[in-house]
C-alpha cells in the first residue's frame, strides 16, 4: 500500500506531464516573483489552487457561474429577493440585435467571456458595428484558450442588459469569498471617464485599506467604504458560503446595487499581488476539502490521490487555526444541473 507522500509525488508527476503547458505558464509567473516551482498535487498558494481547480475540480456549478445568463436564473431560484439587472434580449448569433433597444446605459454582454461588456453611451455606434462586436465575442472560447474548464460546456449567447442606474455613474464591488469568509473587497469607482480602485483586505481585524493597486486601475482610491458596501458584504457571505472559493461581483451607483456575476477563475486564475504567497489569510481560508473534487467519487489513481490529499490537508489544518475556522462550515451542494438554468 503506497503511503500518502508517494501517492502525492506520483500525482504531481502525472499532472505535470498531462498539463505541461499550464504548469509552465504558472512556473514562469512564480519564478518572476522569486518563488519555488508550482505544486499541482498539493497546492499551497492561491495561484496553485486556481490551476488545481482548472485541472481537477470540475464542479458542475462552475458551468452555471461561467454563464452570466444561467447565473441570473440560479440566483433567482436560490434567493428571489436579490436585486439582479433585467435582460432585454438574447441571441445565439447577434445578427437580430434590435437597434431600438440600444439606448444610452444599456449594456451589451457575452454570456461566457471576460472583458466583453459594452456600456452604450450617448453616442451609440451604428448597428453594423455593434453586430460585428457581438459576433467577434461569440467566436471567443475561454475554455479552450485559458484552460478555464467551466466555460467549455456553456451555450454561447450575447444579450442586452437593462440600465440598472439610469443617469448615474456605475461603480463595481468585487467580494472574494472563501466559504463564508470575506477576506478581500475591491472597490472600483467610475467618476466620469476616470476609473479608480481600492483594495480592502481582512487580516483578522476586519477590512482595512491596503497600499496595493488593483489590476483594473493604477490609480489608488483612498475614500472610506460607502455604506452600500456593507449590504454587498452580507449578500456575498450568503452566496459564498456555498463554495470553497468564489468572487461575487456587484454593480452600484453607491446608493443601490445589483448582483452582477460570479467569477470562478479570478483574472484567468491568479491574484496579482497575493497569489504567490502561502501565509496570507485569504489563501489559508481557501480550504480545498470543501471542493467538488474532494467530495466526489473517483476511481483509480484519482481515488488514491484524493484520499492522500485530504489526509495531508487534515494534518495541515491541525496546526493552522485560520484553516481550522473553515472546517466548521457546512459543505457545499453539488447536485445541480446546468440545463436547469441555461438559456434556451
Amino acid at each position: 500500500m503506497q503511503n500518502d507522500r508517494t501517492v502525492l509525488r506520483d500525482a504531481e508527476i502525472r499532472l505535470r506531464n498531462i498539463h505541461r503547458h499550464q504548469w509552465h505558464l504558472l512556473r514562469n509567473r512564480m519564478l518572476r516573483k522569486g518563488r519555488l516551482f508550482p505544486k499541482l498535487a498539493l497546492p499551497q498558494t492561491m495561484d496553485e489552487k486556481f490551476l488545481w481547480r482548472k485541472l481537477l475540480d470540475h464542479d458542475p456549478r462552475f458551468v452555471i457561474m461561467s454563464d452570466k445568463l444561467a447565473t441570473k436564473r440560479w440566483l433567482a431560484a436560490r434567493w428571489p429577493e436579490l436585486p439582479v439587472a433585467s435582460v432585454l434580449w438574447t441571441s445565439r448569433t447577434g445578427r437580430d440585435l434590435p437597434y431600438d433597444l440600444c439606448a444610452p446605459g444599456v449594456v451589451l454582454k457575452y454570456n461566457c467571456g471576460s472583458h466583453t461588456n459594452l456600456v452604450l453611451g450617448s453616442d451609440v455606434p451604428a448597428r453594423k458595428h455593434l453586430v460585428g462586436r457581438l459576433r467577434s465575442w461569440l467566436r471567443t472560447d475561454y475554455g479552450w484558450e485559458t484552460g478555464e474548464w467551466g466555460y467549455s460546456p456553456v451555450r454561447r449567447r450575447v444579450f442586452a442588459e437593462a440600465n440598472a442606474f439610469p443617469g448615474r455613474p456605475v461603480s463595481e464591488i468585487k467580494a472574494y469569498m472563501q466559504g463564508g469568509f470575506l477576506d478581500r473587497l475591491v472597490m472600483i469607482y467610475q467618476d466620469g471617464p476616470k476609473k479608480t480602485a481600492a483594495i480592502w483586505q481582512d487580516h483578522g481585524q476586519g477590512l482595512e485599506l491596503t497600499q496595493a493597486t488593483a489590476a483594473v486601475s493604477p490609480i489608488r482610491d483612498t475614500r472610506p467604504l460607502p455604506e452600500v458596501a456593507a449590504r454587498a458584504c452580507r449578500i456575498a457571505r450568503m452566496i459564498g458560503a456555498e463554495f470553497d472559493h468564489v468572487r461575487v461581483d456587484f454593480m452600484t451607483d453607491l446608493q443601490d446595487l445589483v448582483v452582477g456575476e460570479m467569477t470562478i477563475y479570478n483574472l484567468g486564475g491568479r491574484v496579482s499581488d497575493l497569489g504567490h504567497l502561502r501565509d496570507v489569510r485569504m489563501n489559508r481560508h481557501w480550504d480545498l476539502r470543501r471542493s467538488w473534487f474532494l467530495n466526489s467519487y473517483h476511481t483509480g489513481w484519482k481515488q488514491r490521490y484524493a484520499a492522500a490529499l485530504r489526509a495531508q490537508l487534515d494534518r495541515q489544518a491541525e496546526n493552522d487555526p485560520v484553516m481550522a475556522e473553515v472546517a466548521a462550515l457546512p459543505c457545499s451542494v453539488f447536485d445541480i444541473c446546468y440545463d436547469d438554468y441555461a438559456p434556451d
